[in-house]
């Protein structure tokens, strides 16, 4: 910590000390990406359990905290990453003794620790900061069917006009003319619906440092130091 000028030093498991079973390994990438892509946490493990803090971290975060179980350490690193203390890693030996692909792992935990990360997203999201009146939601649901229904009408307008090459054949891969009917529909719902998560994912990150945020007393309206 010293020789980094760390405010915090999270333990991460060395690949090579630990041998841990692969299904165990696969949840934790995935769980680690899920954490990079909202929060933007660069962390490559969150979940190691061994963490050392400055005094003056815990100060600041333990206050704004609300989770209690399983996600309780990712929300003490998101308020200290949004605070700006200086988060930085080293690899820890962890003797995996446990019977099981996941050991002590169950369902319950695995489903509890997602709705903690998804509850802690969201009191770290600007949609918490905003708090935006009923008047204001119900404009949001309009703009949502608006654009629903506008590309339905689109499609309908676009549908009997043929395009001329280059455009044609562009169009046939864009909008998977290859495939079936039935399948085609349902891969560009999914990928649609994926398209407008992202994009609000990301959206929330943009507008939380484009605006000056009002403290709440939360993760969402925490300023750097």
């Amino acid at each position: 910590m010293k020789k980094t000028k760390a405010d915090v030093v999270a333990g991460v498991k060395d690949p090579s000390a630990n041998r841990f079973p692969l299904p165990r390994q696969v949840m934790s990438a995935l769980y680690r990406k899920t954490i990079g892509f909202l929060f933007g946490l660069n962390i490559t493990d969150t979940q190691t359990g061994i963490k050392l803090f400055k005094r003056e971290v815990l100060e600041d975060a333990i206050p704004r905290l609300s989770v209690s179980r399983f996600a309780f350490d990712i929300e003490l690193l998101v308020a200290a990453s949004r605070f700006g203390y200086k988060i930085v890693e080293h690899p820890v030996e962890v003797a995996y003794r446990r019977s099981g692909g996941l050991g002590r792992m169950k369902p319950r935990h695995l489903f509890g620790t997602f709705l903690d990360t998804l509850a802690i997203y969201f009191r770290a999201s600007f949609w918490r900061w905003l708090e935006p009146s009923f008047g204001t939601q119900f404009w949001m649901v309009v703009f949502v069917l608006g654009v629903f229904l506008a590309g339905v009408g689109f499609a309908k307008i676009l549908t009997p006009v043929i395009l001329q090459p280059p455009f044609n054949r562009i169009a046939h891969i864009i909008f998977l003319q290859f495939l079936p009917l039935p399948l085609r529909d349902r891969l560009l719902a999914v990928g649609g619906v994926l398209m407008l998560v992202t994009a609000l994912i990301q959206l929330n990150k943009s507008l939380l440092k484009a605006f000056a945020r009002k403290d709440r007393g939360d993760l969402a309206g925490i300023l750097r130091k």
